[in-house]
């Protein structure tokens, strides 16, 4: 489900840095292109930490 996120993540951010470089004077689509990264980020973070509590709660997970 991720790789798939991934890939479509990809290609909408490609599309969006395409018509940034197309159209300088446009903000909006580097707009876009730092909302969709912001998009990702906020979702990747989240697994992570998701992942990081199942290791905590079955005590595998040693913090220093």
């Amino acid at each position: 489900m991720i790789i798939i996120k991934i890939h479509v993540y990809s290609n909408e951010r490609g599309d969006a840095v395409a018509k940034a470089a197309k159209s300088p004077h446009v903000g909006d689509y580097r707009a876009l292109v730092h909302q969709l990264d912001q998009f990702l980020y906020c979702e990747l973070r989240l697994i992570v930490l998701e992942i990081r509590n199942i290791y905590d709660k079955k005590g595998l997970l040693k913090l220093s």
